[in-house]
């Protein structure tokens, strides 16, 4: 009885450092996703967005755009 006791205890503290292991990756993705996020927020996005924006070739449709969102009643936007 005892053994069977001893087996069973084993056996679910190994389960509960396994939990504990996958919970600590699991933490630590979430905190380098929050990061990356918290950056794309602070710099990316909107480095990406105007980029795109400012391209030459991409005038004519970036104009279009502007055009036809002002025709649909949008005052501010891109400029």
């Amino acid at each position: 009885m005892l053994e069977e006791v001893t087996a069973r205890a084993t056996e679910a503290e190994a389960r509960a450092r396994d939990a504990a292991e996958a919970r600590d990756s699991l933490v630590s993705s979430f905190d380098q996703l929050k990061a990356d996020r918290e950056w794309m927020c602070d710099h990316g996005i909107g480095h990406i967005v105007g980029t795109i924006l400012d391209a030459p070739e991409n005038a004519a449709a970036v104009n279009e755009l502007k055009e036809r969102a002002r025709e649909a009643g949008f005052k501010a936007g891109y400029n």
